[in-house]
């Protein structure tokens, strides 16, 4: 439990869905089809120099735009500390920097490629951008890495260190990441022009997604802030019985008619299964919606679950595949966030303010 209030002031998602746009909670959401979707770019030049825009990558555009629009929210022109998750890095450009690896014979390189490649690219990218000189931290740890980004942006205001962090999470879908998931068995296999299959259809595999996620957290209320953020934590093992005991204990004071649960389920029946377990053990009175229906799955996707349970605490609308069903003001108090994924599990949870 969090031991200081935290706010969410500000919130900014580029994912599958048209998240970066505030038409989304009246539109709704997109249909995806096949087995891979990827972000729905914005026009990054309303937000970056043209100039700039040429010299990034797509992973590096769209953290910079999902951090500006969480920080325009926040009404703030540079943060005081910047920590970023990522599960896998930039893909599109450590594979360039390897091509050129092979190709050049591994001489000739230029540094600039070997830079770009690094998993703190996003940060420290982020960091000139916004010339913030402050804490500078990048986490990979797998599913759980953006959580463990967010633990230390907590750690930071608990402290008095800061009063505000900007902290996200992104990670891509290349074609070749792509092709090599599909030979490791891990995408869904769908037949050509099929579209893409639902949730529950008992298939092995999962959908690939990608997105960044950015929010600006804060220690105090303001004009802008979606949810206090209560409580976060991480944890490994295999024994869905233990997580289900840790998991029942955290709901426990919680009201299931006040309260959603947004799961982590990929689509995967065997994961899905597990969870589906701890869940029905720990939290059967709750009210579950699988974020991951609508972004697919990557290792921080739990990001795009977080700007999700932000409008939704903050709006007052429940979520579906379509999009938002208006709810009564003070029908939800809580939002919970859970996912599992091999021997990691995570917990979020957001109050409204």
């Amino acid at each position: 439990m969090i031991r200081t209030p935290i706010f969410i002031q500000g919130a900014g998602s580029i994912s599958p869905q048209k998240t970066w746009d505030k038409k989304i909670l009246e539109e709704g959401f997109v249909a995806q089809q096949g087995n891979r979707w990827p972000c729905i770019e914005p026009p990054y030049s309303d937000w970056i120099d043209a100039r700039a825009i040429r010299r990034m990558s797509r992973v590096l555009q769209r953290c910079n735009v999902a951090a500006q629009l969480a920080m325009n929210e926040a009404t703030i022109d540079c943060p005081e500390a910047i920590v970023v998750g990522t599960a896998m890095g930039c893909l599109e450009d450590t594979w360039s920097f390897l091509s050129k690896m092979v190709q050049n014979g591994g001489e000739r390189l230029s540094p600039t490629s070997f830079i770009h490649s690094t998993h703190n690219t996003m940060a420290s990218h982020l960091a000139l951008h916004f010339k913030c000189f402050g804490h500078n931290c990048t986490f990979v740890h797998r599913t759980i890495s953006f959580e463990n980004s967010l633990t230390d942006a907590i750690l930071l205001l608990e402290e008095g260190a800061v009063s505000q962090v900007l902290v996200g999470g992104a990670d891509e879908v290349t074609d070749i990441s792509f092709d090599l998931l599909n030979q490791l068995g891990q995408i869904k296999q769908l037949e050509s022009g099929e579209n893409s299959p639902g949730f529950t259809d008992g298939q092995p595999g999962w959908i690939a997604g990608e997105g960044a996620s950015f929010f600006v957290l804060g220690n105090r209320q303001t004009a802008s802030s979606y949810a206090r953020l209560v409580d976060v934590q991480t944890g490994a093992g295999y024994d869905p019985e233990e997580i289900a005991s840790r998991i029942e204990e955290q709901m426990a004071s919680l009201d299931p008619g006040k309260t959603l649960l947004l799961a982590g389920h990929n689509g995967n029946v065997g994961e899905d299964s597990i969870t589906d377990q701890i869940l029905s053990q720990s939290a059967p009175a709750f009210p579950v919606f699988r974020y991951k229906s609508l972004c697919g799955e990557y290792g921080t996707a739990s990001g795009f679950a977080l700007w999700l349970a932000s409008h939704v605490l903050k709006q007052q609308i429940r979520p579906s595949t379509s999009g938002f069903e208006p709810l009564p003001s003070g029908e939800l108090d809580h939002v919970v966030i859970f996912q599992q994924s091999g021997p990691h599990h995570a917990f979020i949870r957001l109050d409204r303010c």
